[in-house]
This record gives C-alpha cells, structure tokens and sequence, in this order.
C-alpha cells in the first residue's frame, strides 16, 4: 500500500531545513566559520534566499546567499553590514502646512 503524502506544512519545512543546511555548507565553503541563521525566505518557486549572521556576535556582518533548492546550486553571495537603527539618521521634519487663503 502505498504512503500518504505529508501535509504540505510538512513539506515546507523538509525544504526550509534542508536548505538552511546547504547555506550553512555553502557559508563554510566561503570562509564564514560560525553562521547563525537570521532569516531564510523562499523568494520564488524554489529559488531560497537565507541571510547569516556571521563573525562574532554582535559585529554586524551577514552573509545572503540566493539557493536554487531544485539544483542546490548557490547563485549568489553578498556580505553586508547591517546597521543599528540608533546609528541611522533621523527622518527630516514634515513640511509645514500651507496657509489655507
């Protein structure tokens, strides 16, 4: 007799675990000892994008990596620096209302 399909909840996170494994594959192969998953994010049909904390903690560095989960082939790395919200500039002041004639 044949075995039921899981639920698709089941089956998104079968994907979501194998590919955060991949990233953490992918972030040792470049260089990056320690990763600590921040986000991982299917951005279209099986096309995965997973941004790493990485370096030490609280440094600020992260590394996203875009997936194909269907070939596991990495198609692209960036390293950014994220920025804490008390170190980016206020927004400029609303514009005054017009006077009403």
């Amino acid at each position: 007799m044949p075995q039921p399909c899981p639920p698709p909840g089941v089956v998104a996170q079968l994907g979501y675990t194998e590919v955060v494994k991949l990233g953490e594959s992918y972030a040792n192969q470049l260089g990056y000892a320690t990763a600590e998953v921040r986000r991982a994010e299917e951005i279209s049909r099986g096309i995965w994008r997973i941004r790493f904390g990485v370096g030490e903690p609280g440094a600020g560095r992260l590394l996203e990596l875009e997936l194909d989960a269907r070939t596991r082939a990495l198609l692209k790395s960036t390293e950014l620096v994220e920025i804490e919200e008390s170190l980016m500039p206020a927004p400029p002041p609303a514009p005054a209302p017009s006077p009403s004639q």
